[in-house]
């Protein structure tokens, strides 16, 4: 368990120290890194995964250090705030992805728009996560890729805003704008 009254706003866990050999193997990749600016959402989902024995690596306040945590960590999964100061979610996800294609990212966020849910899919999100967090949605999301094992995929140009985030933003998106005439 984690005590936060230890940690200001970032922190590593134990044996997962950066510039370690922790997840440098191929296929080693272990624990979730979270990356959001508020502290009480960072205490809150820890204290959710590790009490459903999922291991937090680490926890980051900023976009930059996230991606500094993500590239030394090697986490299998991210889940990663879009509304953060100096360095937003997506530019974070961008410095991420740039040296690491392989974990998986889940971006957690209360205002996501259609065209920013765009975004993020062409920078290589994975998936999404409305907040505030269903419970449900959240260990739907780590079945799906803190299990799976299977390399990640790269969107095909055919498929481009057809997977099942996409869908759902486009539901979503449909549901808070008012309709046309």
């Amino acid at each position: 368990m984690v005590d936060f009254s230890t940690h200001s706003k970032n922190w590593v866990a134990p044996g997962h120290t950066p510039g370690s050999n922790f997840g440098k193997e191929a296929g080693d990749r272990r624990g979730i890194l979270v990356i959001d600016d508020s502290p009480l959402f960072q205490r809150v989902l820890v204290d959710i995964l590790e009490s459903a024995d999922y291991p937090v690596i680490g926890v980051a306040s900023c976009g930059q250090s996230g991606a500094d945590l993500a590239l030394a960590l090697k986490p299998r999964v991210i889940i990663l705030d879009h509304n953060m100061p100096k360095c937003k979610g997506l530019e974070c996800l961008g410095l991420v992805r740039r040296e690491d294609n392989d974990a998986r990212i889940i971006v957690c966020s209360a205002n996501l728009t259609l065209d920013l849910s765009r975004e993020y899919l062409a920078q290589g999100a994975d998936d999404f996560l409305a907040k505030p967090i269903s419970l449900r949605t959240l260990f739907n999301l780590l079945d799906r890729y803190y299990h799976n094992q299977s390399p990640r995929r790269e969107p095909s140009p055919g498929n481009h805003g057809k997977s099942v985030p996409m869908h759902k933003a486009k539901t979503h998106a449909g549901a808070v704008r008012p309709k046309r005439r």
